[in-house]
């Protein structure tokens, strides 16, 4: 696939976002996020392979949990918003004060929403971050919302964000898989639209190439214990997304391994080398290189997409977080 200059309409938004306090959520029940203070898990060789193979097996394998009332972990508040009608999660820590913000952006194919296992998930990410303030995006889906309606909420909740008094070079725009795809359309958009760039950018596993035709698509196929052949659901989206549907997948906003990455900001890019989306990482890694861009990749070798969601208690999990937070320290040295 080569970097093509095909752009598409600029979506038309309204400059002004009207942001709406809807409610906030103090928790007395104790519970602790399970993806806090994690016991990494002394494992290696055919001992590690065989625990990983196990375990995803059995999630994938298992009746999917019932939908329940989100509870707030220990340490943080939530406060439900809207952003010109864009439903945002905010959470803040009661034990930290800090300027940070990561704008956190789900994956999911773009047609799994913000659920529990995120929330904690965004949260735990915001503690790598030094107890960042989180705002999560709850963007429409697919297949009843198409592109570019997850873009256009994303614009929406950012551009609020800006309006709120938070400051550009205090944000931080991560997203991971479909979340991923959706955080660097987002900077392009902002960079073609000249609305000021978040400080950094990180980006897990990310989706940035609809299309099924590169290499690791097929060569990672029974390697990638997430995405791969057992995760059939995500797997059959992937390989034909409802978000682009009728839609050509050279546009940069849906692909933006085709965008030219100019003025983005610097980036950390982290993937798992057993990974389906390996070569989504290779392509955006060398086009923001080309452009200019300030960017930091780590290729995990043997982990398959967002392993980290599924198995925090590996020494991979654990070194990735500590990279995260060691991009966004020095970031904000």
């Amino acid at each position: 696939m080569n970097l093509k200059n095909v752009m598409q309409k600029m979506i038309v938004l309204p400059m002004t976002a009207c942001v709406l306090f809807l409610g906030m959520q103090f928790t007395e029940a104790s519970r602790l996020n399970p993806f806090s203070n994690v016991q990494t898990l002394d494992i290696s060789g055919e001992a590690k392979a065989t625990y990983i193979d196990e375990k995803t097996t059995n999630f994938f394998n298992s009746p999917a949990p019932t939908a329940e009332e989100y509870i707030v972990p220990d340490g943080w508040k939530q406060e439900k918003l809207s952003f010109d009608g864009v439903p945002v999660e905010k959470y803040t820590s009661t034990t930290t004060k800090t300027d940070r913000i990561v704008f956190f952006l789900h994956g999911g194919g773009y047609v799994g929403g913000l659920n529990n296992l995120y929330r904690d998930w965004g949260l735990h990410k915001a503690e790598v971050a030094g107890n960042a303030t989180v705002f999560m995006l709850d963007y429409r889906l697919a297949p009843q919302n198409v592109y570019p309606a997850a873009l256009e909420d994303a614009v929406k909740a950012y551009k609020g964000l800006l309006q709120m008094g938070y400051k550009p070079d205090n944000i931080i725009l991560m997203g991971d898989s479909a979340g991923g795809n959706l955080s660097l359309a987002l900077a392009v958009y902002l960079r073609d639209n000249k609305i000021p760039q978040p400080k950094a950018i990180v980006l897990l596993s990310p989706w940035t190439y609809l299309g099924t035709n590169l290499p690791a698509h097929t060569n990672n196929l029974e390697k990638d214990k997430m995405l791969g052949s057992k995760n059939k659901f995500m797997l059959t989206e992937v390989s034909n997304p409802s978000y682009t549907k009728d839609i050509d997948i050279t546009n940069p906003y849906v692909s933006p391994a085709y965008a030219d990455l100019t003025g983005i900001s610097p980036m950390l890019i982290i993937a798992g080398g057993d990974e389906l989306l390996l070569d989504d990482t290779a392509l955006v890694s060398a086009h923001a290189k080309a452009a200019g861009v300030e960017i930091t990749e780590k290729i995990y070798p043997g982990m398959s997409h967002d392993w980290d969601i599924l198995l925090p208690e590996l020494p991979e999990s654990k070194a990735m977080n500590e990279q995260i937070a060691q991009f966004i320290n020095q970031k904000f040295k």
